[in-house]
């Protein structure tokens, strides 16, 4: 029962912080307009940046340890 309430804690704090960050996404959209057209592309890019530097560090990582 701990772990089942311990989880529904989680899944709610999830949810909660997503709806603050659309929340304020929403009010920034408001007061000062719409995002760019570049913004979007630029987030991917930099989302796509991290993520391939992870997987080469931590292929790096398991190659190197065997």
């Amino acid at each position: 029962m701990a772990l089942l309430l311990f989880n529904v804690g989680v899944e709610l704090g999830q949810l909660a912080f997503v709806g603050a960050v659309l929340s304020l996404i929403w009010l920034v959209q408001r007061a000062v307009g719409p995002t760019p057209q570049w913004l979007p592309r630029a987030a991917a890019y930099g989302i796509g940046t991290v993520a391939a530097y992870w997987v080469f560090v931590r292929t790096l990582g398991m190659v190197t340890a065997a």
